[in-house]
């Protein structure tokens, strides 16, 4: 993506509409900044090649057609005598927003052919919308029945790729059973953990666009650096969870609330989810050390490089974070 005034003008708007979905206290109002926020979003990920196309092209229909259930759902809510229905028929057109399961399928073939700038975006950004309207009127069967989903297709369906975008996708959707798993304890919680996973997301997206990374075997021939070695190493382990990194407290968090609340079956899933989702993050760390051909330095100057790589591991762990653990609790 070449960064132009067309283009960041369709970013501003994008994060804009976002904004006001979120603090919107009208359905309509929902709604219009939802579809704003779609018409904005295509001409970002929008490639002139024909598969790229055809792609762009099943994401809208998608979208869209959620989006007019969405709206009936709101349209007939008081008049309609059975309302459990409609608020499962929108709490599903919402998860297909989403791209949980069982509707995931679009969301992967459409992470595949975009840019890592934009997989970020849809993996992060585009999620915080619709899952702050479905906090607003949900169905708790519903909910559990897709965090079961995600972290079992999460964690089983990036076992056998090699592409490393299907993997963070399905890592993603794993990560989504997280964050719907949060919503369920409180906004505050979903808040948390949607900004601990962008977090760690924007670092690993920005190495992999920086190295041009696509398929998992590229990582055995490009040349390797000690500080890019470490790095990963402390992005992906992070990202799964693994204490004493950033991403362990806010999993923490969310099962030690639902054992709390009794949610007993859920919690052993999402734990068993995360264990698998490490053994293919291991995967990737392995590839890369196949071919050692980098040395250790221990005298390291300092320079603007070593300070950045410095930041991120300090973000990276749990000191910065001991301040969100204080003001949840």
């Amino acid at each position: 993506m070449i960064i132009n005034f067309s283009n960041l003008m369709f970013i501003t708007l994008n994060i804009m509409s976002t904004l006001y979905m979120i603090s919107a206290n009208c359905w309509i109002n929902c709604f219009l900044a939802m579809e704003i926020n779609l018409f904005f979003f295509i001409p970002m990920i929008f490639s002139p090649n024909l598969f790229n196309m055809e792609m762009i092209m099943k994401y809208f229909i998608i979208q869209v057609t959620s989006s007019i259930m969405i709206l009936l759902c709101i349209l007939y809510y008081k008049n309609f005598i059975f309302n459990l229905i409609l608020i499962i028929l929108m709490n599903f057109c919402l998860l297909m927003k989403l791209g949980s399961v069982p509707f995931h399928y679009w969301y992967i073939e459409i992470s595949n052919i975009i840019s890592w700038k934009m997989f970020f975006m849809l993996s992060t950004w585009q999620k915080l919308g619709p899952m702050m309207i479905l906090l607003y009127n949900f169905n708790e069967y519903i909910m559990i029945f897709s965090i079961i989903m995600n972290s079992t297709i999460g964690m089983l369906g990036g076992l056998n790729q090699i592409s490393l975008k299907k993997i963070m996708s399905f890592s993603s959707i794993n990560h989504l059973s997280w964050i719907i798993a949060s919503s369920m304890i409180s906004e505050i919680m979903m808040m948390i953990y949607i900004f601990t996973y962008t977090m760690m997301m924007f670092f690993i997206m920005m190495k992999f666009e920086q190295m041009n990374l696509i398929n998992i075997f590229q990582l055995f021939f490009f040349k390797k650096k000690m500080m890019i070695m470490i790095s990963f190493f402390i992005y992906f382990m992070s990202l799964g969870g693994l204490p004493p990194l950033m991403g362990f407290i806010p999993k923490w968090l969310t099962i030690n609330k639902l054992m709390e609340n009794k949610f007993i079956l859920v919690s052993v899933i999402l734990i068993m989810s995360s264990l698998i989702n490490l053994y293919y993050y291991f995967k990737i760390v392995y590839y890369m050390n196949l071919n050692k051909n980098y040395k250790i330095n221990f005298f390291i100057e300092y320079n603007f490089k070593f300070s950045f790589y410095l930041f991120n591991y300090l973000i990276m762990t749990n000191l910065s974070y001991l301040l969100i653990y204080m003001f949840y609790y």
